[in-house]
């Protein structure tokens, strides 16, 4: 997993910006979207983005696992 998210993150490195701000470093949606200078509703719809981008680097890690 993390190897797949390195990988991610120099292929789309303000979207792995965006999704370690919200795992990791736990920030909320209100805040990344003042980092972003985005409305909330646009940010939610950009990190929607962000991880449908990141799920085919990840499909490998998950091959054979039962994720909804």
């Amino acid at each position: 997993m993390r190897r797949a998210f390195q990988t991610f993150a120099k292929d789309h490195p303000s979207r792995a910006d965006c999704l370690s701000w919200l795992a990791t470093d736990r920030m909320d949606i209100a805040a990344i979207a003042g980092v972003l200078g985005r409305s909330i509703a646009a940010t939610r719809e950009y990190l929607s983005q962000c991880r449908k981008k990141l799920r085919p680097y990840l499909e490998p890690c998950l091959a054979g696992a039962h994720v909804p």
